[in-house]
């Protein structure tokens, strides 16, 4: 018989209040209580596996072989005795040597910026040459190979010169080696060359931004995966012209042949192998990867091998983390799913031994990063690093660090040298796979009683998501003076005192010291934002452009600017459109018109500033607007070919990433058609906000002072956060805060980890609450989605951890007034720490400025001088890597 329940109500409070009082007990008597749960980080785990930053398991098979900055493709010789491997990271480019027996790294050949290693590499047939593509260097790269199998290098072959970018990738060998096939992929073009006279024959027109060639056994064919079109040119080598155009899926990559005349290719963006027979240019079938009927897509197969013996077809998917094992049954097929091995982070190639027993895999992103606050880590204050720089640092983009100091070139690759299994370690492999990447992980259905977070399908009281996307803050930066959560002070630049809205609104709706950016730099980072993901044309090309300097050739078309960029699971607007549901943009994914300076503008009368078209400025840097009017500029514009869904869904008024532009513009435009949606009932369910200027100007003259950027930031957080909560749909809306990376400086627990806040009346609370549960940019993503009912965009988002633990079942509704900012608003002193080289820095756009420079000057101007920072590390002078070393 069960108790009545007016006596079960007794009990329950009864409970709480001795619950209560023990607590209380507790801490008088033994001081603060630590909980019981242990919550997770990213990182090392003491079963030898690692956690990353996405709360995904890497439990990598077989023997691991620390490869340099970001290993993109390998090749193995023709006797197997050794593996060539390209690394094309931003740092410290390079081409390695592992003996395949010892599974050693032997030799190491470096490439400083602007000479490249990039995507191609390949044996002649009979091993004694090599070949590496230089991408935007625009050269081929020749080797000898010697006895022991290191390579000498020989010469480069140039295919490009003064303005010429035909920007050399994948490439493949004539079986007599007499013909090198270079894939250029900006140019649309492979290059033949002779490789006995070292020079380019003739240039073939092909598909868009062809990615790599494949000779044909017979030397007759040679084909070509272009990445940007979803086809496959059959290129006639008798009379040098393209013979067939085969359509497959979309972002073609590797390529290799199979049994009965086959050919396989990796169709990175459709999570698909396009099985083509080459005797008719025609695709027979799609493999997917997909770990599951209707998943979304993400796991962008990558790299593909072919065992010896015509059996086995392995896919290296770097979007899971594994390798697929398929059995081939010749051109009729079916190709039969066999299982998945776990690999390190985002696998890129898969190569197989001569005897079909082992597995050679290139993980681009390795175990992670890490913290990154010891050594030489990203500091703005060292002029003069103690170090040579092209050599052992990274002198642009934030760092003026060791390589392995910052977010964009920090993580080092690896080589999993993987036993081939048998049928029941493949099965055991398969599961662990599934558990790494929660697949169907039940915990993420989990609720408090009434949570406002709903399940899939299921509904909320919060029916309007505005989501604010800043720039490049790292935790430590702003939260690590926090009396609460886990920072480190002596790390911060921007305290309580610089940022009072941050820090309230953290003391009031929850402090989350346990988020992580997915991205490395703002380039991923806004891709990672807006889908959950990043395609394989962005995580390659971004570091291209982002290598020291002015970048190795590479343009930046990361946000809207290509087709070829976009993320093949879609935006949170190509979602709300499906919903149907209203949606409206304000600075994601817009440009400038290209047919006029970006800081085109008239003056205009202030009554007069309604009749703007564009976007209006009381203030602009460099620039002295008379009392009485306002600065008019042109209408921004996006792209209808990549972002189609957004428009007559954004503000044509709302300025994007302009420095000399003032964040108070931008809520004023917010807010005039806010107060437009509010007396028309109309408010849109998903909202996206950029507001960039926390990014700061550093310290150029006419330019405010990075404490004064990143106060008007902190201002116009604060102020959108009142104005809503005094609206009538502060009880309806939750407003979501982050930034699109953290690669602005150290952080003692992740270069990942970054400031984020979720503000709304159902995350309230009247006492500091800090939320210890693992986020990432996905799990806020998918927070989103589930409260306005859209569709998960990646495999990352749908199996990340809502953050209902933040949410409470009752709201509450007291409004929010802005603090006062008490840092004064003024530009930089002419002769400002780092001024002079400020001046010299372009931020016309987000990240195109010397980004090591730009953090030496803002710890300089915040910190002072003269702040100690620690030693050099004795390893740092001698980061030569010796032949031998690499296990």
């Amino acid at each position: 018989m069960q108790p009545p329940a007016r006596v079960l109500r007794q009990f329950r409070s009864w409970l709480n209040l001795h619950r209560r009082f023990a607590f209380l007990v507790g801490v008088l008597i033994l001081g603060p209580i630590v909980p019981l749960v242990q919550y997770a980080r990213p990182g090392p785990r003491s079963d030898g596996s690692t956690r990353l930053v996405n709360n995904w398991i890497v439990t990598p098979a077989g023997r691991q072989t620390t490869l340099g900055d970001l290993p993109l493709n390998s090749a193995l010789a023709p006797d197997g005795q050794h593996l060539l491997v390209a690394n094309g990271g931003a740092g410290v480019q390079s081409l390695q040597v592992v003996d395949t027996t010892t599974t050693r790294l032997v030799q190491t050949i470096p490439y400083t910026v602007p000479d490249s290693v990039f995507v191609g590499v390949a044996y002649s047939p009979d091993g004694h040459q090599a070949y590496a593509s230089g991408g935007g260097h625009n050269v081929v790269h020749a080797y000898d190979v010697l006895s022991s199998g290191l390579v000498t290098p020989t010469g480069d072959i140039v295919l490009g010169r003064g303005k010429e970018n035909p920007f050399p990738t994948g490439l493949s060998v004539s079986p007599d080696g007499g013909m090198l096939y270079v894939a250029n992929n900006i140019s649309n073009t492979v290059a033949l060359i002779d490789t006995h006279l070292r020079t380019v024959s003739t240039t073939v027109p092909v598909g868009h931004y062809p990615y790599t060639t494949l000779t044909s056994g017979d030397g007759a064919h040679v084909y070509v995966s272009n990445w940007g079109d979803g086809t496959v040119s059959v290129i006639d080598t008798g009379s040098k012209t393209v013979s067939a155009t085969i359509t497959v899926g979309s972002h073609p990559s590797a390529m290799i042949f199979g049994p009965d005349q086959l050919l396989f290719v990796a169709d990175s963006n459709s999570d698909a192998v396009s099985v083509i027979d080459t005797t008719t240019n025609q695709q027979l079938r799609l493999l997917s990867v997909a770990p599951y009927a209707h998943a979304p897509l993400s796991s962008s197969p990558q790299g593909l091998a072919v065992s010896h013996d015509g059996q086995r077809l392995y896919v290296a998917n770097a979007g899971s983390n594994e390798v697929m094992v398929f059995a081939l049954h010749g051109r009729n097929g079916p190709e039969q799913r066999l299982g998945r091995i776990p690999t390190a982070w985002y696998p890129t190639s898969v190569a197989v031994s001569p005897d079909n027993g082992s597995l050679f895999v290139t993980n681009a992103k390795g175990l992670g990063a890490g913290p990154n606050n010891a050594g030489y880590f990203p500091s703005p204050q060292r002029a003069n690093p103690p170090f040579v720089d092209v050599l052992m640092g990274y002198n642009d983009r934030y760092c003026n660090c060791t390589y392995d100091q910052y977010s964009g070139s920090m993580i080092h690759g690896t080589l999993s040298t993987i036993a081939v299994p048998g049928k029941g370690r493949l099965q055991v492999y398969t599961n662990q796979v599934m558990r790494n990447n929660h697949q169907g992980d039940q915990s993420l259905l989990l609720r408090s009683r009434g949570n406002p977070v709903p399940r899939p399908g299921g509904t909320s009281p919060i029916k309007h998501v505005i989501y604010i996307i800043k720039e490049n803050r790292t935790y430590d930066q702003v939260f690590g003076d926090a009396s609460v959560g886990d920072g480190d002070q002596s790390l911060t630049l921007f305290p309580r005192a610089n940022t009072p809205n941050l820090h309230a609104l953290a003391d009031r709706f929850g402090l989350l010291d346990n988020f992580y950016a997915d991205a490395e730099v703002s380039a991923d980072g806004h891709n990672w934002a807006n889908s959950a993901n990043a395609s394989d044309y962005n995580e390659k090309m971004w570091p291209q452009d982002y290598s020291p300097g002015d970048g190795r050739n590479r343009g930046y078309d990361f946000e809207g600017g290509s087709s070829i960029n976009l993320s093949p699971g879609g935006y949170l607007w190509d979602a709300a459109a499906e919903a149907h549901i209203s949606y409206r943009d304000y600075g994601e994914f817009v440009q400038f018109d290209a047919n006029y300076p970006a800081s085109r503008g008239k003056l205009i009368p202030e009554s007069q500033a309604d009749t703007c078209v564009g976007p209006v400025a009381h203030a602009y840097s460099g620039m002295t607007i008379p009392n009485g009017q306002v600065l008019c500029f042109l209408p921004m514009n996006i792209n209808p070919s990549t972002t189609p869904n957004l428009i007559a869904h954004y503000d044509p008024k709302f300025r994007t990433f302009d420095m000399r532009y003032r964040e108070a513009d931008r809520l004023a435009e917010w807010q005039r058609e806010f107060d437009n949606f509010v007396t028309t009932d109309s408010l849109p369910q998903l909202e996206i906000v950029r507001l960039p200027n926390d990014h700061t100007s550093g310290t150029s003259p006419t330019s405010l002072t990075p404490q004064a950027f990143v106060a008007e930031n902190d201002a116009a957080v604060g102020n959108l956060v009142s104005i809503v909560s005094k609206s009538k749909y502060w009880g309806s809306t939750a407003i979501f805060v982050t930034e699109d990376d953290a690669q602005n400086g150290p952080d003692h627990v992740d270069a990942h980890r970054t400031t984020s806040l979720v503000i709304s009346p159902y995350t309230s609370r009247g006492y500091v609450y800090v939320d210890h549960t693992l986020y990432d940019t996905a799990a806020m993503v998918r927070t989103m989605e589930l409260l306005v009912g859209l569709r998960p965009l990646s495999q990352y988002d749908a199996v990340a951890t809502p953050m209902w633990h933040l949410f409470q079942r009752t709201p509450d509704l007291r409004t929010y007034d802005t603090l006062a900012e008490t840092t004064r608003m003024v530009t930089n002193a002419p002769n400002a720490y780092g001024a002079e080289r400020s001046a010299k820095m372009d931020f016309s756009q987000e990240d195109r400025m010397p980004m090591d420079e730009l953090n030496h000057i803002l710890w300089g101007a915040v910190k002072g001088a003269d702040k100690p920072y620690p030693a050099l590390p004795d390893a740092v002078t001698s980061r030569q890597t010796p032949a031998g070393d690499g296990d």
